[in-house]
């Protein structure tokens, strides 16, 4: 599976999200379309630290890795004040307080969140709101699903083009290839004449990545042919929709 991700936290936040996971892994269950296949862009938000180097890019199947500032603009934010927290702390400038959050633009939003709150006087007397006192939202952009946890901010773009698609295919063959070199007991630099039976569209895929798989499984050559039963049964698109030989070079 190919994420892709969009992070707003300092560094350490990111980290522990990453082990977490909870809401990339939610989206992978939620959409279908990118399930197996490689979704496009991954873009972080920088709080103090840059954390983007923290992340393989491989270990997580990122295609494209892009870096942005907080406040670019890209995921948009929206701001209220929360009445459950604020009202038992300032419950007669509680309408004020939700007036003048409502008016927030895109930058004090940023503000408030690089400052994990809000100093100010309303009403004559002396404000003091922590993070927890407002409920900010990602907004979805079009394309892209987007989920907010705190001061992190997830998003996966989940356009698939045929391009995309045929890539994902690679590389779920790459997969079940290296998991079969183990099983087999092949050297690390064992290099092999790899042979595939699958369907026309399959076939497209792998050809037009065709150097990438070579490359990664250290194959002289990939052959499509038909296979017999003893033939390793694989899945790259639909259950036991391919077979796979491997012989030793």
């Amino acid at each position: 599976m190919v994420f892709v991700l969009v992070f707003a936290v300092d560094c350490t936040a990111a980290e522990a999200f990453a082990v977490d996971c909870t809401a990339a892994e939610a989206f992978a269950v939620d959409c279908t379309a990118a399930e197996a296949f490689a979704v496009v862009g991954c873009l972080v938000f920088v709080g103090d630290g840059l954390f983007g180097h923290h992340f393989g890019m491989g270990d997580w199947d990122v295609k494209e890795l892009r870096l942005l500032e907080e406040g670019s603009g890209v995921i948009v934010k929206s701001i209220k004040a929360n009445f459950k927290t604020i009202g038992p702390k300032y419950g007669k400038q509680m309408k004020a307080i939700a007036e003048l959050v409502k008016g927030f633009t895109s930058e004090d939003i940023v503000v408030v969140e690089k400052n994990a709150g809000w100093k100010g006087t309303i009403d004559g007397v002396e404000v003091e709101l922590d993070l927890g006192d407002f409920e900010i939202l990602a907004q979805d952009i079009p394309g892209w699903l987007v989920s907010t946890e705190g001061d992190l901010t997830v998003a996966l773009d989940v356009t698939i083009s045929e391009e995309l698609r045929a890539e994902g295919i690679a590389r779920e063959l790459i997969n079940r290839v290296q998991n079969l070199r183990k099983e087999s007991d092949f050297e690390v630099t064992d290099k092999i004449a790899l042979t595939v039976e699958c369907s026309p569209e399959i076939q497209k895929a792998i050809a037009e990545n065709q150097a990438y798989v070579c490359n990664e499984v250290l194959a002289t050559e990939i052959t499509f042919n038909t296979l017999g039963d003893k033939a390793f049964v694989i899945d790259l698109v639909e259950e036991g929709d391919a077979k796979i030989e491997l012989a030793k070079q």
